[in-house]
């Protein structure tokens, strides 16, 4: 009805292609609406609006409900839909919501309400118009001008708005931006204080559109004139501008990418262009000739070397503007960041860029030298050489003998770490049989692998000064400087938040590629303060010689022989001193500098670092240097996975001893690096098992070490409170003479507490490896089950219960194998029988989330559901109470899953049970005698049987409930324990119930129900 008007496009950006509008067409068969004269409704409304606009600004710019009316018709004349994207998605939200909510699921698809159907025809209008395109015309410019003179006026509300319709347009007008350059250009040059709202509301246009800022756009050309305008405004030392002025910074490094400078078309690409004239259906237009194709390409190269020619002439003016100008503090270091963001791949940074940003390293300002090291880190990667490789056949080391499998075999016993084979000599180091990778050989071999050549055929490292490029004279200049590095050092060494600082990655990466591009040259200006970093005591300087430690080692990984050699025997030394100078803040930071240093390298080449961390790392030190010691250690081997089986072995047996240490963070890490020495230790297709060590021969080992634990652990744990009131009531004698003799038991205590000790380790051992498993447990853990149980509840060492107890934790939920249920059935089994009541009920807690988490395993075979019944069934009889409750709860919970099919017999079973005559018999004046224990405990447990049955259901009442209830309510009146139970029991059943009780109560008769309450409801005094 009324379509936009008719006029040239603007020319925005140079096409192959003409410049035309795609409009969807709705065309109902009416004429359009237009002005008496014939003119574009559209048009003529825009023309007086803009005339408006000028008049209220002229005259009434305090007025701002006009403005914002202005505005809203400013979007439904710019903006030909019904709003942005945003607002268009929200509406297909909310649509689906709500046909959701009132669909019919009667009659499915059909006869929606009519609201609906309204609803979803008006989305289909806007999916339309989504999908169409608008080109630039004149007035379409001169709105998007009259939008941002709103969106830099004097009242922030309606800059607001204004800049929420300018951000839409410009979504929808591709290349739209450039139209508003120059203005803000214009406004930039203002003065920030004597124009503030006008110089902000700049500021906010090119944040916005929030995910594509006008700021961060691809064109080089207006990024060559706005990034130098903003750098060089007037600086403001108001909060808002400078917020501002930060979130700026902040936009340009998150949403400015890598974008192109010089785009190549290869041949490939034109080949497969030329392919669409021979499909179907064929282009519209005619075969592109030779020709065309030889003036596009001349094209896309001039339209290259114009990106080149803005890009280099961009960085030379933020240069210029920061060397040139007396620029503020903050916009000096918005400047630097601008130049951080524009590194690029194609083109590397100019000397003159190269040597600020250097000296930049030792400025004053912390903020400053943070940009300056990341920019280091790019120069030093844009000047990295390309590094030789070679193709070999990995079979070649085996004779060609190919892996049946995975894991260790011979075609890759040549990439593993082998102390007598380590290269040692300049021929063994040059031979090209280094593979860096950790992941190849173990599976298979690849049919060719790729490794790096000799050291002979790499780039050299000892060039002169002239042999350099100019970028990188600029490198040499800096650090051969003895005052620039000591500079630099005492800077990377200040702490900067106390407590907040952590190995700074940048600063390994910078110093890793300095060494890997000039070899040894700066070593020596180093090594006298890695000497003094690594012996004081303060967090940050170790941390900082931990960077520039592994920056060494990572970056002499293409050096030769003779330079490696000298390198570590300068290295060595300070290594040693650092591992003996750790504190405990920064154990981390040395963790992490060898971890890093061993990452993707192959050990034979990193002999020297893997052996010297294996030199007795617990000796008689401080027990955190002792940890600190094995916590490298275990930093570096990680990194190797399963390559390094020898140094495993012989770790184990260095670290066999010392097992048993006196002190606990000692322990906990030896339990850490064993679940790492173990970890390889898998068992592979086809039954084969790698070289590393076996947790079979070191569990056999340790076994008979802990026997003495079976002696003390139930005499700690034998007794309870039912079992002290029962020898009182049989014995009659006093309890108190019963604990004082438990509490004063004494065993041989060097042997109790190293044997101890030693639990601690294991249970430390084994949580972290199942924790860490990406498979099953093995079976041999379950082997220390017994013990772990029994010493569970060990109140004379908090430690080892809460070990236990975090042990049988991680046993019960991990995964569990098929080949393995029977061994852990019959460990169960075991303990059930055990003379500990408490470790008859943890075995029992055990039971019940082993099966919970591998339900579906132990359901796969009839026995073992049979196992298990058994073992809680035996453990429902038990002779303690707590034991048979336990067992109660258990039980509830396998029939709450539907682990047990036929309860039927079950609930008869217990129905029998539960009427077990219980004699009451006097004994010379005492209590019941033994026989009438015996016969009580088996009443009892046939009542906590059905029980259980009721606690299965809490939220739903079977057909056997209420019969359960009426054969319950007859055994009231029986000796304790028997009506606590019951009453606990029906308790529970009325909590859980009571929510929905008026339909549960239909399944019971009106016997059951007055059984029921009178189970429920407390007698009274007087019944």
């Amino acid at each position: 009805m009324l379509p936009v008007w008719d006029e040239p496009p603007v020319k925005l950006i140079d096409s192959c292609l003409p410049i035309t509008p795609f409009l969807p067409s709705v065309d109902v068969g009416g004429g359009h609406v237009t002005m008496p004269d014939g003119s574009n409704v559209r048009k003529s409304v825009a023309d007086t609006v803009n005339r408006l606009q000028e008049k209220l600004l002229l005259c009434r710019e305090d007025d701002t409900k006009s403005f914002f009316s202005l505005i809203v018709l400013w979007e439904y004349l710019l903006i030909d839909r019904f709003g942005s994207k945003s607002c268009y998605e929200v509406h297909w939200k909310n649509f689906r919501m709500l046909k959701k909510v009132l669909e019919n699921k009667l009659v499915g698809q059909k006869r929606h309400l009519r609201a609906l159907l309204i609803d979803r025809t008006m989305l289909q209008h806007e999916s339309l118009l989504e999908q169409g395109s608008m080109c630039l015309t004149p007035t379409h410019r001169q709105m998007m001008i009259n939008l941002l003179t709103l969106s830099t006026s004097h009242y922030s509300e309606v800059r607001s708005r204004a800049q929420v319709k300018l951000f839409t347009a410009l979504d929808q007008f591709s290349y739209s931006y450039t139209v508003l350059i120059p203005h803000l250009l214009r406004n930039l040059q203002q003065d920030s204080s004597q124009f503030h709202e006008q110089f902000k509301g700049s500021l906010y246009v090119l944040l916005g559109p929030k995910q594509n800022p006008l700021v961060t756009r691809h064109d080089w050309e207006m990024l060559m004139n706005l990034w130098p305008a903003i750098v060089r405004t007037k600086p403001s030392e108001k909060l808002s501008v400078i917020r501002l002025i930060e979130n700026i910074v902040e936009s340009v490094h998150k949403h400015f990418p890598t974008i192109t400078i010089s785009l190549q078309i290869p041949e490939l690409c034109l080949a497969a262009a030329r392919q669409l004239w021979n499909s179907s259906p064929a282009p519209c237009f005619q075969v592109v000739s030779d020709e065309e194709v030889a003036i596009g390409m001349q094209q896309l190269e001039d339209r290259n070397q114009y990106n080149t020619d803005q890009y280099l002439a961009l960085l030379d003016s933020l240069m210029d503007a920061m060397q040139q100008e007396n620029l503020h503090w903050r916009y000096r270091s918005m400047a630097l960041s601008f130049l951080r963001d524009l590194v690029h791949p194609d083109l590397p940074y100019s000397a003159r860029t190269v040597r600020y940003f250097l000296h930049t390293l030792i400025h004053d300002s912390l903020e400053l030298r943070k940009i300056a090291i990341r920019s280091t880190v790019f120069l030093l990667k844009q000047q990295k050489r390309a590094h030789k490789k070679i193709l070999i056949d990995p079979l070649s080391f085996s004779g060609g003998e190919k892996a049946k499998g995975p894991g260790d075999h011979a075609s890759n016993r040549w990439v593993q770490y082998c102390s007598k084979t380590r290269p040692l000599t300049a021929e063994a180091w040059d031979t090209p049989c280094y593979v860096h990778k950790p992941y190849h050989g173990f599976y298979c071999w690849p049919e060719q692998v790729e490794v790096y050549a000799a050291s002979g055929e790499q780039p050299a490292l000892d060039r002169s000064h002239d042999e350099l490029t100019a970028e990188e004279k600029e490198v040499d200049l800096f650090f051969s400087d003895q005052q620039n590095v000591d500079r630099l050092v005492e800077l990377l060494a200040l702490e900067e938040k106390k407590g907040k600082d952590k190995f700074n990655g940048y600063r390994f990466i910078m110093f890793k590629g300095l060494f890997r591009n000039h070899g040894d040259t700066y070593l020596n200006h180093f090594l006298p303060h890695l000497e003094r970093l690594v012996t004081d005591k303060h967090e940050s300087s170790q941390r900082c010689a931990a960077e520039i430690i592994a920056g060494i080692i990572r970056g002499s990984k293409h050096w030769p022989f003779h330079k490696v050699s000298a390198l570590w025997k300068a290295l060595a030394p300070i290594i040693r001193l650092a591992l003996l100078n750790m504190t405990v803040e920064t154990i981390a930071d040395w963790g992490i500098c060898f971890a890093t240093s061993s990452e993707n390298r192959d050990p034979n080449r990193h002999h020297w670092l893997l052996e010297l961390l294996m030199e007795d790392p617990l000796r008689d030190e401080a027990s955190f240097i002792e940890c600190g010691r094995l916590y490298t250690l275990q930093g570096a081997l990680n990194q190797q996975e399963w390559r390094v089986s020898e140094l495993f072995h012989r770790l184990l047996s260095y670290l066999k001893p010392f097992l048993t240490h006196p002190f606990q963070n000692v322990r906990e890490r030896l339990g850490s690096v064993l679940t790492n020495i173990f970890e390889p230790d898998i068992l592979l297709l086809g039954g084969s098992r790698t070289t590393s060590p076996h947790i079979t021969t070191f569990v056999s080992e340790i076994i008979p070490q802990l026997a003495v634990l079976y002696q003390i652990g139930p005499k700690a744990l034998d007794s309870s409170s039912n079992h002290i009131e029962l020898r009182k009531k049989l014995s009659g004698e006093s309890a108190d003479p019963v604990m004082n003799m438990l509490e004063n038991m004494q065993v041989n205590g060097e042997e109790r507490d190293v044997a101890i000790r030693l639990l601690k380790t294991v249970c430390r051992w084994v949580t972290g490896s199942i924790s860490r498993a990406q498979y099953a447990t093995v079976a041999e853990y379950y082997e220390f089950f017994p013990l772990v149980c029994l010493m569970s509840n060990y109140d004379a060492d908090e430690e080892l219960s809460r070990s236990c107890v975090s042990m049988l934790a991680m046993m019960g939920q991990a995964l569990m194998l098929p080949q393995h249920v029977p061994v852990v059935l019959q460990s169960v089994s075991k303990v059930s029988e055990s003379i500990s009541w408490w470790a008859r009920s943890s075995c029992l807690e055990f039971l019940q989330v082993v099966v919970f988490h591998n339900m579906a395993t132990i359901l796969s075979k009839q026995v073992w559901i049979r196992e298990v019944l058994d073992i809680v069934l035996q453990l429902l009889e038990d002779d303690w109470l707590e034991v048979r409750e336990k067992a109660s709860q258990v039980l509830g919970g396998l029939l709450h899953c539907n682990f047990i099919e036929s309860t039927d017999d079950l609930i008869e079973k217990f129905k029998l049970k539960s009427k077990t005559k219980v004699k009451k018999q006097q004994v010379h004046g005492h209590a019941m005698d033994a026989v009438d224990l015996q016969s009580l405990r088996l009443r009892h447990s046939g009542i906590l049987g059905l029980c259980a049955f009721i606690n299965a259901y809490p939220y739903d009442v079977p057909e056997f409930v209420p019969d359960v209830f009426l054969h319950l309510g007859d055994h009231l009146n029986d000796p304790q324990p028997i009506p606590s139970t019951i009453r606990k029991t029906l308790g529970d059943f009325k909590r859980t119930h009571h929510d929905n009780w008026e339909q549960h109560s239909l399944k019971f008769t009106e016997q059951q129900l007055g059984v029921l309450r009178d189970l429920t409801i407390p007698p009274t005094y007087y019944a």
